[in-house]
Formats: C-alpha cells, sequence, structure tokens
C-alpha cells in the first residue's frame, strides 16, 4: 500500500517540476503548431521527458523496488496523477501560463499528452529489458533400448554453483528406483 502512494507523491512532483519548467520556460520553448520548427521542438522536448522518465523508471526498478513490474506501476500512477493534475491546468490555462499564446496553449496540451502515454511506455519497456534471475528447466525423456514414449519426459534442472562443486553427484529418477527392484 505504501509503494502507490510514494508514487503518486512522485508523480506529484514529477509534475510540479514539469509544470515549473513550462510557466518559467514554456514563452521561449513552446512554438504554436503552424511554425515551421514545431516538429522539432515537440521532439526535442520529448526526448528530454523521455531520457528523465527512463531514468527515474530504472532508479525505480533498480534500486526502491526490485520486483518485476514495479517501475510499470510507477509508469502507471505517474501518467494518472499528471493527467488528472493536468486536467485542471487546461481548464484554467489562462491563470497558470498567462504568458501564453492560444498557439502555445495547444502546443502545451500536445507535449503534455505526449509526455503522458511516454510516461505509460518506457517504465513499462523498462521492466521488460531488465532481466531477473530465473531458474533453467530442461526435459530429458528416459528411453530403454527399443521404447520410446513421450510420458517418461522429465523435468530436470541444471547443476548450480554449488553442485558443480561436489565432484561425483548423481540425479536418480523414478525410473531408476524402478530399475533397481
Amino acid at each position: 500500500m505504501m509503494q502507490w502512494i510514494k508514487f503518486v507523491v512522485m508523480g506529484i512532483v514529477f509534475w510540479l517540476i514539469a509544470t515549473a519548467f513550462f510557466r518559467l520556460l514554456g514563452p521561449y520553448v513552446l512554438l504554436g503548431p503552424q511554425e515551421t520548427y514545431f516538429v522539432s521542438f515537440l521532439l526535442l522536448l520529448l526526448s528530454v521527458i523521455l531520457l528523465l522518465v527512463a531514468g527515474i523508471s530504472l532508479f525505480v526498478r533498480l534500486r526502491m523496488y526490485r520486483d518485476r513490474g514495479s517501475a510499470t506501476r510507477f509508469g502507471f500512477w505517474l501518467a494518472l496523477s499528471g493527467l488528472v493534475m493536468n486536467g485542471f491546468i487546461f481548464m484554467y490555462r489562462s491563470y497558470v501560463y498567462p504568458d501564453f499564446t492560444p498557439e502555445q496553449h495547444e502546443s502545451y496540451v500536445i507535449c503534455i499528452l505526449f509526455g503522458c502515454a511516454l510516461a505509460l511506455w518506457v517504465p513499462s519497456l523498462m521492466d521488460r529489458l531488465i532481466r531477473t534471475k530465473t531458474k533453467k528447466v530442461t526435459f530429458e525423456a528416459n528411453v530403454d533400448s527399443g521404447k520410446s514414449s513421450v510420458t517418461d519426459a522429465k523435468p530436470v534442472t541444471p547443476p548450480q554453483d554449488a553442485d558443480i562443486l561436489d565432484e561425483h553427484q548423481e540425479f536418480h529418477t523414478p525410473m531408476d528406483e524402478s530399475k533397481r527392484e
């Protein structure tokens, strides 16, 4: 339960930082959608958002919560809190961003919506890129000299590091025990 509270608080802090950035530098970095370099500036802003979200989600996944899916949960709460808070910003945009032109308000909405999409996509990608240690299971068939049966296949686990130190370790199977009797 504490994990989602921390993620919501982190999402609100991230939203506050983004709001302060656009409040201070928005009139200088946001271009109207009709302007020539709009796509270039949008891609530049989105690449900065991508790098920030990737770094924070790696921190969450590798340092804060090491379980699989923690970065995805972080991205979900980040996007949810950002969209809820930006909903109020969109309603009262002339009070929050009085220096913006109507075209800059449009580009702000476009940037925020794409940023929230990145906040959902990038942490789930980070979860998939980080591998966890899994135990490999292989199947081995016990086949007599003339008979072959698929039902005789059984899972065999590979030797662990401690097993390699033991020189003469044998694996006994139920088939081996039935042959002894």
